[in-house]
């Protein structure tokens, strides 16, 4: 009885770690997207974004050692290390743009927020794209 609970439990572990890997993967391209799309950082915390990446690299580093020799099954290190990976990807380029978006409203004299809303007003809107196509 206990054994096939285990045994169980063992695939569970698997299956709830896929999803959440999957889960990371989706919301971490989600995030990229939308500030690469908008080059909007100025609700961003640098310090969140650091720790983002620090958290991402650990569990990476953890599930790369884990690889040689831990007692994890390899589905659940798999999409912990594919997961976590996105997830650093994602904020480090975040990362990035908010930092080169820091520098330029720097050089121009502006706050982070007046740049990046200087940026969003310059993006055109679907119905520019569609008048242009037009």
């Amino acid at each position: 009885m206990m054994l096939s609970f285990l045994d169980a439990t063992k695939h569970s572990a698997t299956v709830f770690c896929a999803f959440g890997a999957t889960c990371l993967f989706v919301v971490s391209y989600l995030h990229w997207k939308g500030i690469n799309d908008s080059k909007d950082t100025s609700g961003l915390i640098n310090k969140f974004l650091i720790f983002s990446c620090v958290t991402a690299s650990l569990f990476i580093i953890g599930t790369i050692l884990d690889f040689c020799g831990g007692d994890v099954s390899e589905g659940v290190k798999w999409s912990m290390l594919v997961g976590n990976f996105c997830s650093f990807t994602a904020n480090y380029l975040v990362y990035k743009i908010k930092q080169s978006n820091i520098k330029k409203a720097e050089e121009a004299g502006l706050s982070e927020k007046e740049y990046c809303l200087q940026l969003a007003s310059s993006v055109p809107t679907d119905q520019q794209i569609e008048v242009e196509e037009f």
